[in-house]
């Protein structure tokens, strides 16, 4: 009996390892793009449901939308034509540009921000008021 460790050589590798290790990738792949997938909705509907008057993002989000369907329709429609491929990098675009309005509405309106104080009124908080007072 060997007591040797198993080693991996690409030389040994056999059709069925092969297969195997692309099975495995693509489903770690799958796996990625659907955890995306959830996180890009999450982010959508969250902004959303947040702040509901924001008109750029549901402008986006029906260009989105509308534009994802005639991508579909394209491609079941005439999927020899060009069409497909104009309407799909169309819809990938807008999608990309309503992820980042939705995130950069979420950053904009985030507490974090400091809202921008006149220079007056900075210099009377630090030089003129007790430090123990608050503003």
């Amino acid at each position: 009996m060997d007591s040797r460790p198993p080693t991996f050589d690409l030389d040994g590798m056999t059709a069925a390892n092969g297969f195997m290790w692309l099975f495995l990738m693509a489903i770690v792949l799958l796996a990625l793009a659907f955890y995306l997938l959830v996180k890009a909705i999450n982010l959508v509907v969250r902004v959303l449901m947040r702040y509901p008057r924001t008109m750029v993002l549901w402008v986006l989000l029906i260009l989105c939308v509308g534009t994802w369907g005639v991508a579909a329709y394209a491609v079941t429609s005439a999927p020899t034509s060009e069409l497909p491929q104009i309407a799909i990098g169309a819809a990938g675009i807008l999608t990309v540009m309503l992820l980042v309005t939705a995130r950069t509405v979420e950053v904009a309106h985030d507490d974090l921000f400091q809202p921008e104080r006149p220079r007056g009124t900075l210099i009377l908080n630090v030089l003129k008021r007790p430090w123990w007072e608050t503003p």
